[in-house]
């Protein structure tokens, strides 16, 4: 390729590049992460912002934050100009693979920026106002830096020139992210591989500028570090976890990963008998060498892995991809970037759609029917569910043209199902609103609402956030939830496990002779896996004392029968007390989705344990299959 080709090659990426992440965060309305990093702004000093703002009200380095305070006191917090940074360092950030790609060949590098312009996954982390896009920038900084300190012929002069570089490259990526910190500290230590008699003492000096620059943060660090459980609220990772991972990365889409995979295949049977560049090495034990850190930390101390983090390594991959996919084109080069180019562009446009809102814990979207509804129905007829982090978040966007709404209540944690029937239960409004963004919401809470609120008169659903509004009458036309009987007691009895002598008079009796039971096995489907569908439990029994105390319990076995255990390595357990709820009218009910560790075609037990053998009468038990329109 001629290098006026290559040239306008870059340009278009670093264009398209620009275009896409800089339009999508206009038209991108504001994250759970970011709307909390913009109510940790507005502190009285400095200390104040360190101390709430970072130390005890984040779990990230100082550097972001501080950063938005100065950022948003010059522009606001007005998504165009606020983000702008954010874009411009992800813009920037294909550059710098284009120079790292560039190592190997120009072709490699050219191939590696058109890829990673029109990804999915690097736009749309590079729109946010949080640590990731940055993070991206300094870790590949410090890489190229690394890479021209030990390889490139400099003159003493350039190494310490170098060295001053790399060692505020090093504070930049450590100030920015902890990922970020233990990734160009991997890549530092694992660099010493390559160290010569010239290189030593301007590397070491690089080191020691780090350190001193992030001495100040020291003691932040420290009690983050040392907070009880760290970040349990991950899941420790998978086996597989490396492969969802990547799949997710490249559009989550298999057009896409198939043809990446079939011409990287055949460039490397192309490419067999050629040595291969030492970069590629370097570029794929970095990747898998950070990988294999976080993974094992993530299994023996606290879970650190997630999506977002591996999108600081992830351009060494895309790299080491790239040049197999360049061996295929060869001498097609121009025919290979416009075809990787064009068919990744158009998956991330179209297929998963860059411009609509659905790629995010989103409020806007979720607040304005909000209103809309408080206008149609009244605001004194609506009782405001929501389960979100910090109620001002919701009411960002209506705070902006002056309105809000009331919530009579903002959070829901696991055991708040008791708290939230009271609520509804003594509610005399007509209406009810409920929805969550950002917060695990399991759908006993959407049973719960249609308890009291069986009509559903409109409703918006998107990732991870939901917005719904239930109405007590029929009145309004409303949406139907789509539902199918699995079974009932008694009235399929032949499919339950229970003691036939305990039915009397049309009822079982459940007491200290029959402690469990009864209980059935349903078969786990694609529907259930895929979280399409969730599964309900409707209970009628009569409590016999005032004492007698019954649970709905839930376990899970595969087809051979053993038991199928959770990430924390326990057998998976469901449960939910009933009692509270019989003793009012003698119905109970009870919601769950189909835990994630299981398979189609697995097995899920579900019975009733009575928990001090006080006798109850269960007069039917139904189990349905209902399509997930919650979460």
């Amino acid at each position: 390729m001629i290098k006026l080709s290559g040239k306008i090659f870059l340009f278009i990426f670093l264009g398209v590049g620009f275009i896409l992440r800089f339009f999508a965060s206009i038209i991108h309305s504001y994250s759970s992460d970011e709307l909390s990093a913009i109510h940790r702004l507005n502190f009285s000093s400095f200390s104040e912002l360190i101390e709430i703002g970072v130390k005890t009200g984040d779990m990230h380095p100082a550097g972001v934050q501080i950063f938005l305070v100065f950022w948003s006191n010059l522009v606001g917090t007005n998504e165009i100009l606020y983000r702008l940074p954010f874009v411009l360092l992800g813009t920037a950030s294909i550059y710098l693979i284009y120079l790292l790609g560039k190592r190997i060949n120009q072709q490699t590098g050219l191939f590696s920026a058109g890829i990673w312009s029109v990804l999915l996954f690097p736009i749309l982390q590079s729109e946010l106002a949080r640590p990731y896009s940055p993070g991206l920038f300094f870790s590949l900084l410090v890489s190229l830096l690394i890479l021209k300190l030990l390889f490139n012929q400099n003159t003493k002069r350039q190494l310490w020139l170098l060295s001053s570089g790399l060692g505020l490259s090093f504070a930049a990526a450590m100030y920015t992210h902890y990922f970020a910190f233990l990734f160009v500290g991997f890549i530092g230590m694992s660099s010493l591989v390559f160290i010569k008699k010239e290189t030593l003492l301007p590397f070491i000096t690089s080191g020691i500028i780090a350190i001193l620059l992030f001495l100040p943060h020291l003691s932040i660090t420290i009690y983050h570090t040392s907070v009880e459980n760290g970040l349990q609220w991950l899941a420790p990772p998978t086996n597989g976890w490396i492969f969802d991972f990547l799949f997710f990365a490249f559009n989550s889409s298999w057009l896409i990963v198939s043809v990446s995979l079939l011409l990287a295949a055949i460039g490397f049977y192309r490419n067999k008998t050629i040595s291969i560049n030492k970069h590629i090495w370097v570029y794929l034990s970095w990747f898998f060498g950070i990988y294999i850190i976080a993974f094992l930390m993530s299994i023996y101390n606290t879970p650190i892995l997630k999506f977002p983090v591996m999108l600081f390594p992830l351009p060494l991959l895309v790299m080491v991809l790239a040049y197999f996919i360049n061996q295929t084109f060869q001498k097609r080069t121009i025919l290979g970037l416009v075809i990787c180019f064009g068919l990744i562009a158009m998956s991330s446009l179209f297929e998963k759609k860059l411009f609509s809102n659905t790629h995010f814990e989103v409020f806007k979207e979720l607040a304005d029917p909000a209103l809309a509804w408080h206008d149609t129905y009244g605001h004194s007829n609506i009782i405001n569910i929501m389960n979100v982090s910090n109620p001002d978040y919701f009411n960002y966007y209506p705070n902006r043209i002056n309105r809000k709404i009331d919530l009579d209540i903002n959070l829901l944690e696991y055991g708040d199902n008791e708290h939230l029937r009271l609520t509804l239960e003594n509610s005399n409004k007509d209406f009810c609103i409920i929805g969550y963004s950002g917060r695990l919401t399991p759908p006993y809470f959407f049973k719960t609402a249609l308890a009291f609120y069986p009509h559903i008169i409109d409703y918006k659903k998107l990732n991870n956030s939901a917005i719904f509004l239930l109405s007590k009458s029929s009145n309004e036309t409303t949406n139907s939830l789509e539902e199918n009987i699995i079974s009932k007691f008694p009235a399929n009895s032949q499919q339950w496990v229970y003691n036939k002598e305990k039915i009397l008079f049309n009822s079982y009796r459940s007491d200290s002779t029959t402690i469990f039971g009864p209980e059935i096995k349903i078969n786990v489907t694609e529907n259930m896996v895929n979280n399409l569908e969730f599964i309900t439990i409707d209970l009628d029994a009569k409590l016999m004392t005032e004492t007698a105390q019954l649970t709905i319990a839930i376990s899970a076995e595969n087809q051979l029968g053993q038991p199928i255990y959770d990430l924390k390595n326990k057998p998976i357990y469901i449960n939910q007390d009933l009692e509270q709820m019989l003793a009012k009218n003698h119905k109970a009910y009870f919601a769950f989705s189909v835990p994630k560790q299981l398979s189609v075609n697995d097995k899920l037990k579900i019975y009733l344990w009575n928990r001090n053998g006080q006798p109850v009468d269960v007069h039917n038990i139904s189990i349905k299959s209902v399509v997930n329109i919650w979460n």
